[in-house]
């Protein structure tokens, strides 16, 4: 019996992406000029699926380690001593339509929209070094 792929996703059609970077915290507990001098870690995976030539959706997850201190290289004042740290997930899924055929063009505008989620919980060290969230 002859199996039917006229319907099965190509490769070409699904996608996997991956990244990896850096995330900073600029705010109140970092001076100026100190806005990457306490750089942290940040992930992501991501699918994508082409419907059509013009037409796609996507689904991206991240997480990120936000962190800022007072006593540390860039920190804003020494002398108050504050400092927080937080890993943040996130979650986004999205619809995007392509102008032009990329099939037929090299570049392309897009229009995308979607939704998505994120997720934190900061906290700092008390004088015992418990953690005592925010």
């Amino acid at each position: 019996m002859p199996i039917n792929l006229d319907n099965v996703v190509t490769p070409s059609k699904f996608k996997i992406s991956a990244g990896a970077g850096t995330a900073n915290y600029y705010g109140d507990l970092m001076a100026k000029n100190g806005i990457f001098t306490q750089t942290s870690y940040s992930l992501s995976i991501g699918t994508f699926y082409s419907f059509t030539n013009k037409l796609a959706a996507r689904l991206d997850v991240g997480m990120q380690k936000l962190q800022g201190a007072d006593s540390k290289k860039g920190g804003a004042h020494k002398d108050r001593n504050l400092s927080f740290k937080s890993n943040v997930f996130d979650f986004a899924i999205s619809g995007e339509y392509t102008i032009f055929d990329l099939d037929k063009f090299s570049l392309s505008p897009y229009i995308s929209a979607g939704v998505g989620v994120m997720l934190f919980n900061p906290y700092a060290l008390d004088v015992s070094g418990y953690k005592q969230y925010l």
